[in-house]
């Protein structure tokens, strides 16, 4: 998900700020399950890891309750699936 550009000095607002895939899976399955939602990137732009015993990133917001659901596009490498 990108925040979106201004285009001829419009200002953007809620989640018309946002685009990309998750942006719009997420529109899309408001529009079929009835439900509203509001897009924000994580507040430390980082996926998750944990430092010193404490998650950081959308893992940690997750695991604090800061945030009820977390999207993330990627692929897979050596470091990640050694996690699994």
């Amino acid at each position: 998900m990108m925040k979106k550009t201004k285009q001829d000095g419009e200002e953007l607002t809620g989640n018309d700020r946002y685009e990309g895939y998750c942006a719009d899976l997420a529109q899309k399955l408001a529009e079929i399950c009835q439900f509203s939602y509001e897009l924000k990137l994580v507040d430390d732009g980082k996926f998750g890891a944990k430092v010193n015993g404490t998650w950081n990133g959308m893992v940690g917001e997750l695991i604090s309750r800061v945030r009820n659901v977390a999207t993330r596009i990627g692929s897979v490498d050596s470091v990640s699936s050694a996690h699994r």
